[in-house]
Formats: C-alpha cells, sequence, structure tokens
C-alpha cells in the first residue's frame, strides 16, 4: 500500500513538472510573440516551415515590401533553398499577417511560388503569382498579385483587373506587388523599361508575348 502511494506522488510530481515546464516555455513564446512586428511575425513564419525536400537557406529570407489592408499586413517575403532534385531555388511569398486573440501578429494566409535561380532567358522577365481572400469573417476580401524580376531593365509593371482597374505594381529590388479590396481576377499584365518601351504583355490562360516597343508608357 505504501509503494503505491509513493508510486503515485511520484507520478504527480512528474506531471506537475512537465506542466511547469510546458507552461514556462510556452509564457516564452507569447512574449516574443507579443513584441513582434508583423515583418518579423512573417519571417518567423518563414523560418516554421517544414518541407522534407527543402532546405531553407540561412540569413536569405526578407520581408521586402508590405501592403496594409485594412489593419492587416500583406507582406511579400523573399527566401532562397535547396529543393532535392531541383536544387538552388528563390521564393517569393505573400503572407496575410494579423493580429490574434492575445494581440499579437500571427500569420493567417499565404501564396507564394519557388523557381530556379537562373539568369533571364527567354522573353519572359517576370513571375506572376495571384492571391486572393478574405480578411475576415462577412468583408470584402482582397485580391493580389505578386512576383520575381527578372530582367533589370524592368521600370514599371502594369496590370488590368477583370473589373476594368488599372493598377501599378510597387518594385523594390527583384519583387514586385499590388493589391487591392475585393475579389478580383488579373486580366492582364505588362512590364515597361526604363526608356517607356513595352517589354511583355501576358493574358491569364495564354502565352506570355514579348512586345515589339511600338507603345510608351503613358500613351495606353
Amino acid at each position: 500500500m505504501k509503494k503505491l502511494v509513493s508510486n503515485t506522488i511520484l507520478i504527480i510530481a512528474i506531471l506537475l513538472l512537465i506542466f511547469v515546464s510546458a507552461h514556462k516555455k510556452q509564457m516564452r513564446l507569447n512574449h516574443i510573440t507579443s513584441v513582434l512586428s508583423p515583418a518579423e511575425a512573417a519571417v518567423l513564419h518563414i523560418w516554421s516551415m517544414k518541407e522534407a525536400d527543402f532546405r531553407l537557406e540561412p540569413g536569405s529570407v526578407d520581408a521586402v515590401q508590405s501592403v496594409n489592408m485594412r489593419g492587416q499586413i500583406l507582406i511579400l517575403i523573399q527566401y532562397d533553398g535547396f529543393q532535392i532534385g531541383s536544387g538552388a531555388r528563390r521564393c517569393e511569398m505573400v503572407a496575410v499577417v494579423k493580429k490574434d486573440i492575445f494581440h499579437r501578429w500571427m500569420v493567417n494566409d499565404g501564396a507564394g511560388l519557388c523557381h530556379h535561380i537562373v539568369e533571364l532567358s527567354d522573353s519572359v522577365p517576370i513571375t506572376v503569382v495571384g492571391s486572393s481572400s478574405n480578411l475576415a469573417l462577412l468583408d470584402g476580401g482582397y485580391s493580389a498579385v505578386h512576383g520575381y524580376v527578372w530582367d533589370p531593365e524592368i521600370a514599371k509593371i502594369a496590370l488590368t483587373w477583370n473589373d476594368g482597374l488599372e493598377q501599378e505594381a510597387v518594385i523594390q529590388g527583384s519583387t514586385y506587388l499590388a493589391a487591392r479590396d475585393g475579389h478580383f481576377m488579373l486580366q492582364q499584365i505588362e512590364t515597361w523599361n526604363d526608356q517607356g518601351q513595352l517589354v511583355f504583355i501576358a493574358r491569364p490562360g495564354t502565352i506570355p508575348q514579348p512586345a515589339n516597343h511600338s507603345r510608351r508608357a503613358g500613351n495606353k
């Protein structure tokens, strides 16, 4: 009987130690996440992603640019890694960061694309990734387009949405990003060089085509 009581006390003590240890770990995590900025939360999210065939390159994760959408932040992140069977890869991802019930910035959604790290080839100067989602229950949602800019001469990226709205993407470094309220489809995307010449034009579902440089920015 004494042995049974002794074993019971030991088990309870072990369970208490496990609980206290887990609680302290959670408290440390809560402290870390409570002081993170939206960009830091997005970077932490990339570091926490686990893929068996992808190895993240240390120090490559960068929150390049962001857009505030009614208090929630769309952050464009760029990072490098190595994918088994494919080699070195560069990735761009738009993460939707919002505050949770504890007022901590956390990643709620995201969309991205990884591609080979090579020199500009053929006639495709950019990658194109579209995403859309609801920012909150019963809201109108958002639509976004982002990607990688292969051609360093690209100075302007112009989008046309399916409701006719024309929008210019923000180019930062080797990335671009455009976002708007509501759920819409990208109808057309054009790129222009620093001489104001149209370089490239594409529509979803069609083969991208190089331009003949006959049009100039501002004369669409």
